[in-house]
């Protein structure tokens, strides 16, 4: 028996060919990495037994002798430092499956920015769910960065959060939170340019998404709460502040097949697939805050003369989950699903990876956004 990097010692056991007899349990243990079979080489491409195998045909020839080699998968890969804005095609962690079977994948979307610890941004959603990964399938995981601190004009969280507004004498405000995700690209190997955060193939290849929160901000001494990361569709911002006059239609929020429409129905601050933008008022200050990333991103607020209002919330998604519109390679959702759709084929990514025992959690996450997989065995738990 070998330990395989791992620790401890066991003994050699004998075996008669033809009779019944099973292996003996294993002792070795390895930090962080969970015991899950044997194998008759290191790097598991031999042949395979279960602990405490049956072991009685190891050997044909008398004398002969097989080495068992311990298997091991780490148990938990918790990635929590968000990607930067300033390295937007390396800032991603790359996660291979060391072994066959069942892996409880969660994710944290990314809170919008707070304009004090009072007044603070829109939550991120959380998602989870169980996906059955071959050895050596390869997930991609981004994780999604708060607004940063108020300046000049606050940016947008990693992973397409939007920047807020200009700090005025009359208000301030903050970015959106980044979403979260894990993305599959298949057998292929994506090159430098697909693993950007926001290239066309990165944001077409994820399997689930937790999205991020908008943005909270000040007007005229006036609280404007940003909306916060949503399950199926993201959370709406739920007022305005304003000096009087003009009419001012606040933005809406991301569904499963289109991003959070500007104010008063514009696309300045519209959301997107995988992100929201700013808004940009041509010549103006640009008020308003960022709206949140996700499955489609949140809108950004904005201002009408005297109103201003701040931003929506993303919407998450998961491969799988009843409810999600999933797309197609070309990037349009699956033909004849819409939101609201209560057909699961509709949800399952056009990779055919997908999840079990879905859970999707809106308005959840404090801080900064989070990914977590942990391997559970050959089976459902």
């Amino acid at each position: 028996f070998n330990n395989n990097t791992g620790n401890g010692t066991m003994s050699n056991q004998k075996f008669t060919y033809g009779q019944k007899q099973n292996l003996k349990a294993n002792t070795f243990t390895k930090a962080g990495h969970k015991f899950v079979g044997w194998n008759t080489k290191a790097n598991g491409r031999g042949t395979s037994y279960a602990d405490k195998a049956d072991g009685s045909n190891f050997v044909v020839n008398h004398g002969d002798s097989v080495t068992l080699y311990a298997q091991w998968v780490e148990d938990i890969v918790e990635v929590t430092t968000p990607g930067s804005n300033s390295n937007p095609c390396t800032s991603y962690t790359k996660f291979v499956a060391e072994q066959p079977g069942y892996y409880f994948a969660e994710a944290w979307g990314a809170q919008g920015g707070n304009y004090s610890s009072t007044y603070v941004g829109g939550k991120g959603a959380y998602t989870s769910g169980y996906i059955y990964l071959n050895k050596n399938d390869t997930l991609y995981l981004y994780i999604g960065g708060r607004s940063d601190a108020i300046n000049t004009r606050a940016n947008g969280g990693y992973n397409g959060g939007a920047p807020g507004g200009a700090v005025t004498n009359d208000g301030i405000y903050t970015g959106g939170g980044g979403a979260s995700d894990i993305r599959y690209f298949g057998s292929a190997t994506p090159s430098n340019e697909d693993l950007c955060w926001n290239s066309t193939l990165g944001l077409r290849s994820r399997i689930m998404v937790a999205a991020g929160g908008a943005g909270t901000g000040l007007y005229v001494g006036n609280v404007i709460w940003g909306g916060y990361g949503g399950g199926l569709n993201g959370g709406a911002n739920n007022n305005i502040s304003s000096c009087g006059c003009c009419t001012h239609t606040k933005s809406t929020a991301a569904t499963q097949t289109s991003g959070g429409r500007g104010i008063n129905g514009g696309e300045s601050g519209s959301g997107t697939f995988g992100y929201s933008t700013a808004f940009d008022l041509s010549g103006s200050l640009c008020y308003g805050t960022g709206g949140g990333g996700g499955y489609y991103g949140g809108a950004s607020g904005g201002q009408t003369v005297n109103n201003v209002s701040s931003g929506t919330g993303g919407s998450s998604f998961i491969s799988g989950y009843t409810g999600c519109v999933a797309i197609q390679s070309n990037g349009n959702p699956k033909s004849g699903c819409d939101n609201g759709t209560t057909n699961n084929a509709c949800s399952i990514h056009y990779s055919g990876k997908k999840f079990e025992r879905g859970v999707m959690i809106a308005n959840n996450n404090s801080g900064n956004g989070k990914v977590k997989i942990t391997y559970m065995g050959e089976s459902l738990p």
